[in-house]
């Protein structure tokens, strides 16, 4: 793959189609994002990361968190009465259930979560297992699903890995047709599966043995959020 690595500090690194790759220079230049510019700092993870640096530590603490999670994201928990539903299956799982399960990094915590009533809140399952297991315990052990993820994840997909779906079309969906979501959502250990070998292969093509799933996260919701201009350059790249 052709990198094109600007020696201006202040620009993202671009592949040979001029979309961001996963350059060193591009994880510490979007950590610096975060750190100094209000209108991300204060946004998405980071307000959590400064409220919960501990795992909630009983229901009402929970609760703030969830709600928190949602405030940031709009992932839609009072819909038809899910939060209560959540809460209260969350209350009788057991803190001390769900503490082991984030810390360790289950992945079908996440399908548990996303389901509960028969509801469908995967993006918002993931935020918080991720969020929770980054915040309180450190770790990475966990990628966050969303409507920019979902969009542009076939790019990287297809660039990373070649990868095409059963019939052999490329990954790319469109608002009415959402190959991602078909094959992904609600699947998550495939689709935890897909980023990490996008990450894998990522770390060795960028020589950036560094980079995390946070990193991935952060790199293409930033770049990509509210830029229709941006994802359809990526779509028409395939």
């Amino acid at each position: 793959m052709n990198l094109i690595n600007f020696k201006n500090p202040y620009k993202f690194d671009l592949d040979k189609n001029g979309l961001p790759t996963f350059s060193k220079k591009n994880t510490l230049f979007m950590q610096a994002i975060i750190d100094n510019d209000s209108n991300y700092s204060n946004d998405r993870e980071e307000s959590f990361s400064k409220q919960f640096s501990y795992f909630p530590k009983d229901l009402d603490d929970l609760e703030k968190a969830i709600k928190l999670i949602d405030k940031e994201n709009s992932t839609h928990i009072y819909v038809n009465g899910w939060f209560d539903k959540l809460t209260s299956y969350l209350d009788e799982y057991g803190i001390e259930n769900l503490v082991n399960d984030i810390e360790s990094g289950n992945q079908e915590i996440v399908n548990t979560v996303s389901t509960i009533g028969g509801s469908n809140h995967f993006s918002f399952a993931t935020k918080f297992c991720a969020y929770c297991n980054r915040s309180c315990f450190k770790k990475d052990d966990y990628s966050i699903y969303d409507s920019v993820l979902e969009n542009i994840l076939p790019y990287y997909a297809f660039v990373y890995l070649g990868k095409e779906d059963e019939k052999g079309e490329k990954l790319w969906n469109s608002i009415k047709n959402s190959k991602v979501r078909k094959l992904y959502y609600n699947k998550y250990k495939d689709y935890h599966k897909l980023v990490g070998d996008i990450i894998d292969n990522a770390k060795i093509i960028n020589d950036n043995q560094d980079l995390t799933r946070k990193d991935f996260d952060n790199i293409l919701w930033y770049y990509y959020k509210g830029r229709n201009d941006r994802q359809i350059k990526a779509k028409e790249c395939l």
